[in-house]
């Protein structure tokens, strides 16, 4: 059992619902499954479950048996103590993040006949592999499936501006901020730019917009990217300026580990993403 195939299950919630619960007994809903990182850290970004009446945000990690955390070293590395969930083929052993804090373990039930199907598509040497089968298809059915798809993405990007309306209470501006800095981050960095904008207020944003200087401190600053040992004069007034700024707005900045910048084109850099 591959873990490209077990991100192919959760991915897609192909998973036996009759046996959701966590290997503790406890019952979860899955609300949203997330988005699949193609980069380090955790499988699946900006994911939520519910346990009993409190939604949790968080990542998913995803193995083909639980102690494989401990051999990933995952415990030891702070990228991974957001993770709200762990899903496993086998869970085989309890796991902790590195605060100490234990992660519930979803053991994942697949329906035979997907391993099956799965199993069948992997011998196939040509790609993509389904190709043999989309022939049996009508043709109509396929032009509605892609059609549905299309529709389906406009209603998710749609739902997403409804929550941050609703959100910021009504506040236009400040929902189309947060909705261009989470674009700014693409897939890789879109949750740190969310979180950069939820602990910095934009109505803090609009009151410095007259001094371009405030703005990249307060930012960089927030953004974790001033916690670092440098000397360079300009990169000191920034980090003294936002101690200023952070102090005034009472504000709590975010850890710098949680941007990405391996394989990554630099002028997709979110440093420089923010100081656009």
């Amino acid at each position: 059992m591959s873990e490209d195939f077990l991100h192919f299950i959760w991915r897609n919630g192909l998973w036996d619902y009759t046996f959701q619960k966590f290997a503790d007994g406890r019952e979860f809903e899955v609300i949203d499954r997330g988005t699949l990182n193609f980069d380090a850290g955790p499988d699946f970004f900006n994911a939520k479950i519910k346990i009993e009446n409190t939604i949790w945000a968080g990542n998913i990690e995803i193995h083909t048996k639980s102690s494989q955390w401990y051999s990933h070293n995952h415990h030891l590395d702070d990228a991974y103590d957001n993770v709200i969930l762990h899903v496993v083929h086998k869970h085989d052993k309890e796991v902790y993040n590195k605060n100490g804090e234990i992660i519930p373990v979803f053991e994942m039930k697949i329906p035979e006949y997907i391993t099956r199907n799965y199993k069948e598509l992997s011998k196939e040497l040509n790609w993509p592999a389904c190709n043999k089968q989309i022939n049996k298809l009508d043709e109509n059915k396929i032009k509605f499936w892609l059609e549905r798809i299309g529709v389906e993405r406009l209603e998710y990007k749609t739902q997403l501006v409804k929550q941050l309306f609703t959100q910021f209470n009504g506040d236009w501006e400040a929902t189309w901020f947060q909705f261009l800095a989470s674009a700014l981050g693409f897939k890789v960095n879109k949750e740190p730019f969310a979180l950069l904008m939820q602990r910095t207020p934009f109505k803090i944003l609009q009151k410095e917009s007259h001094n371009l200087f405030n703005l990249e401190a307060l930012l960089f600053g927030q953004s974790g990217m001033l916690d670092i040992d440098c000397h360079e004069e300009y990169f000191v007034k920034l980090k003294d300026e936002y101690k200023f700024l952070k102090h005034k707005y009472n504000l709590i900045g975010m850890p710098e580990y949680l941007w990405k910048f391996s394989r990554m084109r630099p002028f997709n850099f979110p440093s420089l993403r923010i100081a656009q």
